[in-house]
């Protein structure tokens, strides 16, 4: 009896061991902060949205990054919707200009070119934005607090009546494992030990808000701003 009992105890630890080292998810568990910045916009104007890059410990090394962004609905007055604009203002071109490769704080600066960039709007309902971009030097890896610029997301508030609208709307990333994630177009991304760092693994996954301020403000559009205003400080000082 006490000779099976040893027998089904190591088993067990066995199958553990097995299941934690060889069929381990295939996604890194590092301090990795994603930051999407707040922002304000004019009523049925336009304006964007920085998303920010960290790291308190290193993550691994990479040289391609890939992301989605959706933009939800928090709350409305007298309508109007926040969509990701055609910085080329076509109805059949969804792209967005590559403005952030030009900053100096970019993730990739010094390192990155037009021909790798892309930023694209996902039609029919431009909620959703799905882009990336890829170095032309080698890997690299994120391993000090310093942020860096990963996105910079044009925006653009669609409504009927500009004096009158007015809200706020929140920017997230999309914890989707084939959509968000850093790579290393180096390595082997089928090996368990050098894995593609995906979304859902961020110890923190950012989200920001948009606050649309009309054009004429109302009283009630001013109360609104000045809770949402609130709203944002508050999750800021948590």
């Amino acid at each position: 009896m006490f000779k099976w009992m040893v027998c089904r105890i190591s088993l067990v630890y066995v199958m553990v061991f097995f299941a934690a080292t060889v069929l381990r998810p295939r996604d890194v568990n590092a301090d990795l902060f994603v930051d999407v910045q707040d922002a304000t916009l004019t009523s049925g104007g336009y304006g964007s949205i920085d998303v920010l890059v960290s790291s308190t410990g290193g993550i691994g090394t990479f040289s391609l990054f890939n992301y989605q962004f959706e933009i939800t609905s928090v709350n409305t007055i007298n309508g109007g919707l926040v969509e990701f604009q055609s910085s080329f203002f076509s109805v059949d071109d969804k792209r967005q200009s590559n403005s952030e490769q030009d900053q100096g704080n970019y993730l990739f600066a010094g390192s990155t070119n037009v021909a790798n960039f892309a930023a694209k709007r996902q039609d029919p309902n431009r909620l959703q934005l799905v882009g990336g971009d890829v170095r032309t030097d080698g890997n690299m890896n994120l391993s000090g607090p310093t942020k860096y610029l990963l996105a910079r997301l044009e925006l653009q508030h669609i409504t009927p009546s500009p004096e009158l609208s007015a809200g706020t709307f929140r920017v997230s990333l999309v914890q989707s494992a084939d959509l968000s994630y850093f790579q290393n177009l180096d390595l082997d991304n089928d090996d368990p030990l050098q894995p593609r760092i995906h979304a859902d693994s961020y110890s923190l996954a950012g989200s920001g808000i948009v606050t649309i301020i009309s054009a004429v403000p109302e009283p009630s559009s001013l109360s609104l701003v000045a809770l949402s205003l609130c709203l944002v400080w508050r999750r800021r000082r948590a």
